[in-house]
């Protein structure tokens, strides 16, 4: 994401050297990739900006953070239609790219493997292979796509409430671990006549997760081998299907895509992962509320209107995943949702920037983890609380890690993962994917 925003700036101010204030603060969102900044400022100054490209180039990204897929597909339409010599090449194909996940997620197949298949027709008699092969890869995906139909969430005009149960776990290797919030959520979803639970997981992208095993037995039609994933542990290759329907409470979510993993036995030693419903019923239904103490989840049918401390969360430029506009003291903080998370934690850019207070205040300890991909043997310090705040809420978790690595690391733009020991500090917490905000109770 750094380098598709960092050329496109570079670009706009070669263009505007001079530029007036408004453009110069677009541009400093654009190049440090601080969304949440840009939509609190651009209200404010969009009338003023002096440059066209840098007005669409900006709601582009602004319609794509905080999903309004509608919108950023037309956005992008305009910004490569009519400032791709200004944006260059690089860009436009950097664009195209998350244009087509969007697409993607409506279930648009043959319009977004058309866009992608014109371009490669267009460039691949002039640039090298490399310049297309993520492009490349994506048409593919579309291509195993085309005869399917849209995905589509199917409900009453009711509430869908469902239970579900919080299991604590213990990873092999980790039997000591002294933390109290190794859960997760499992919620039941039947799909080709058999229940079975699934974990609840705002972090995993797309429709749902399954291995090989279960994936047989629900029923997945394969539709694409040699599906590179990105897992927690690293990448690695499984399949992608289709789950003709699966059924969510008095809800039924048709035509789902549906990510298959290989056996690995060295992770399913660790933890044996086997079904998981990712996002994107969520993002359909538009709002989710989790109220762990009654241990239930409702999709309400009315929704939250939107805080008055406005949007705190986004999706990465071409992402899955979701992050939350979070505070420790006066500093924000960028954290992943991810109630696939058993804990919560701080990551290497927490810890570069607070070293000192950490090195002082924590216990340093280890511990394996990983996901698909591989196993990872991290290295943390445990602090004994940290305060935080969203919105204008604040909360505290308790024994929270802070990892860290004795090698450089390269800036990130998050700061850690609010997990299910941030769920298990409230009454009710509401995600609604509209507007883009969690509020917590």
């Amino acid at each position: 994401m750094k380098k598709i925003i960092l050329t496109c700036v570079i670009t706009l101010l070669c263009i505007s050297g001079f530029a007036q204030s408004a453009d110069e603060q677009i541009a400093n969102c654009l190049n440090t990739a601080d969304f949440f900044l840009l939509e609190e400022v651009y209200p404010n100054i969009e009338n003023e900006i002096q440059t066209p490209m840098l007005k669409t180039f900006a709601e582009s990204l602004l319609y794509t953070s905080f999903n309004q897929t509608d919108l950023a597909i037309a956005a992008i339409d305009s910004l490569i239609l009519l400032y791709q010599e200004e944006i260059g090449l690089e860009n436009v194909r950097n664009m195209l790219i998350p244009q087509s996940w969007l697409l993607l997620r409506k279930g648009e197949y043959q319009n977004g493997y058309n866009r992608l298949n014109s371009f490669i027709e267009a460039l691949e008699p002039h640039v090298p292979d490399e310049f297309l092969a993520d492009v490349k890869g994506t048409r593919k995906l579309f291509e195993a796509l085309l005869d399917e139909e849209k995905p589509q969430l199917i409900r009453p005009d009711a509430d869908c409430i469902i239970p579900f149960e919080i299991d604590t776990f213990k990873i092999k290797g980790n039997e000591s671990d002294t933390l109290i919030n190794t859960t997760l959520m499992f919620v039941p979803v039947i799909a080709n006549g058999i229940e079975e639970r699934f974990i609840f997981d705002t972090g995993c992208g797309g429709g749902i997760f399954l291995s090989q095993e279960y994936a047989n037995r629900l029923g997945a039609r394969i539709k694409m081998d040699s599906l590179l994933i990105l897992g927690a542990g690293g990448r690695g290759y499984g399949q992608m299907g289709i789950l003709d329907s699966l059924q969510v409470g008095n809800m039924t979510f048709k035509n789902v895509v549906t990510t298959i993993v290989p056996p690995n036995p060295q992770i399913d030693t660790l933890y044996q992962v086997n079904a998981v419903l990712g996002e994107e019923i969520m993002v359909f239904a538009s709002e989710v509320q989790i109220l762990p103490q009654e241990k239930k989840i409702v999709f309400p049918v009315n929704k939250t209107p939107l805080p008055s401390t406005g949007k705190n969360m986004l999706r990465v430029l071409g992402g899955d995943a979701f992050f939350l506009k979070t505070y420790y003291g006066d500093e924000r903080l960028i954290m992943l949702f991810d109630t696939g998370d058993a804990y919560s934690g701080l990551n290497e850019n927490f810890y570069a920037n607070h070293k000192e207070f950490v090195e002082i205040n924590g216990t340093k300890g280890s511990r394996t983890g990983g996901g698909f991909g591989g196993v990872i043997e991290k290295e943390f310090y445990t602090l004994p609380s940290l305060p935080f705040r969203i919105g204008n809420t604040p909360f505290e978790i308790s024994h929270i890690n802070v990892e860290f690595s004795a090698e450089e690391i390269q800036p990130r733009f998050d700061s850690g993962s609010l997990g299910m020991a941030f769920i298990h500090l409230f009454n009710k917490v509401t995600i609604n994917f509209d507007n883009m905000f969690v509020e917590v109770e």
